[in-house]
Protein backbone atom coordinates (compact mmCIF):
# COMPACT_ATOMS: atom_id res chain seq x y z
CA UNK A 1 0.00 0.00 0.00
CA UNK A 2 1.03 3.23 -1.10
CA UNK A 3 -0.96 6.74 0.66
CA UNK A 4 0.36 9.86 -0.20
CA UNK A 5 0.19 13.25 -1.75
CA UNK A 6 2.95 13.08 -3.54
CA UNK A 7 3.64 11.97 -7.36
CA UNK A 8 6.15 9.18 -6.47
CA UNK A 9 8.25 7.38 -9.93
CA UNK A 10 8.63 4.46 -8.38
CA UNK A 11 7.00 0.91 -8.67
CA UNK A 12 3.50 0.67 -8.68
CA UNK A 13 2.54 -0.93 -5.46
CA UNK A 14 -0.78 -2.98 -5.32
CA UNK A 15 -3.31 -0.78 -3.52
CA UNK A 16 -2.16 3.27 -3.94
CA UNK A 17 -4.15 5.85 -2.09
CA UNK A 18 -4.45 9.89 -2.54
CA UNK A 19 -4.88 12.05 -0.29
CA UNK A 20 -7.79 14.20 -0.89
CA UNK A 21 -5.64 17.31 -1.00
CA UNK A 22 -3.32 15.83 -3.64
CA UNK A 23 -2.63 17.36 -7.24
CA UNK A 24 -4.97 16.25 -9.67
CA UNK A 25 -2.60 14.49 -11.63
CA UNK A 26 -1.54 12.33 -8.27
CA UNK A 27 -5.39 11.52 -7.34
CA UNK A 28 -6.14 10.63 -10.89
CA UNK A 29 -3.19 7.80 -11.01
CA UNK A 30 -4.20 6.32 -7.56
CA UNK A 31 -6.39 3.36 -7.19
CA UNK A 32 -8.53 5.16 -4.32
CA UNK A 33 -8.79 8.66 -2.63
CA UNK A 34 -9.03 9.09 0.77
CA UNK A 35 -9.98 12.42 2.97
CA UNK A 36 -7.21 14.96 3.31
CA UNK A 37 -4.39 14.85 5.65
CA UNK A 38 -6.43 17.88 7.50
CA UNK A 39 -9.57 15.29 7.55
CA UNK A 40 -7.37 12.04 9.00
CA UNK A 41 -7.23 11.02 5.72
CA UNK A 42 -4.49 7.96 6.48
CA UNK A 43 -6.20 7.11 9.22
CA UNK A 44 -9.58 6.64 7.23
CA UNK A 45 -7.88 4.71 4.43
CA UNK A 46 -6.37 2.32 7.05
CA UNK A 47 -9.91 1.80 8.47
CA UNK A 48 -11.09 1.11 5.14
CA UNK A 49 -8.81 -0.52 3.10
CA UNK A 50 -6.55 -2.14 5.62
CA UNK A 51 -8.22 -3.66 8.45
Amino acid sequence: MTAGDAHRRRRRPGLSIAMGNASHEVQRAARRVTASNEEEGFANAVEQFIL
